[in-house]
């Protein structure tokens, strides 16, 4: 509570922020209760608050990239987490020689654009283009629904891809 007080009493210093940011991830980090109170009492939306005001400041983009990458183990943070896709996309793209940010939003990706079948097949998660549910299965399962690899796929004609879509429902 008192991080995430000090960081709404003053969301214009950079310092605030960057300091707040880096004790989230250090209290989250390998302790699963504390990842759920950080979730709960609104620790993501702040990060991502920070992220947005700080926008050109490297460090607290990297550590707020740090928390997610921390907090992204956490299943029912990942919908948070989901949301602030662009805050993270900025990062990326006005640090790009930042090796720290790469590493954290590679693996944070990974776990927040990835669906069952089941859950693409029914409906349209939020972030997914309905015309690319395909790209958002985990590579395991990818090969399971189509029987070849991502890449096998992406091999096909546009055709072909559009028919195999169509034949397990992912059209």
């Amino acid at each position: 509570d008192i991080i995430l007080t000090a960081m709404q009493q003053h969301p214009g210093s950079t310092e605030v922020q960057r300091l707040g940011c880096g004790a989230l991830g250090n209290v989250a980090a390998r302790n699963d209760a504390n990842k759920r109170t950080i979730a709960e009492k609104g620790g993501i939306e702040a990060v991502f608050h920070a992220m947005t005001q700080h926008s050109h400041h490297e460090q607290v983009q990297r550590l707020g990239c740090w928390v997610m990458y921390i907090m992204v183990d956490l299943e029912s943070a990942r919908p948070a987490i989901r949301k602030g896709k662009a805050v993270m996309d900025a990062a990326r793209n006005n640090f790009p020689n930042n090796g720290d940010i790469e590493k954290y939003l590679k693996d944070v990706y990974a776990s927040i654009c990835t669906f069952s079948y089941e859950d693409l097949k029914n409906a349209l998660p939020p972030g997914v283009s309905p015309s690319a549910k395909e790209d958002s299965l985990s590579a395991a399962e990818f090969e399971t629904v189509f029987s070849m690899t991502k890449d096998e796929f992406k091999a096909l004609p546009n055709w072909k891809q559009q028919a195999q879509k169509k034949k397990v429902g992912l059209f």
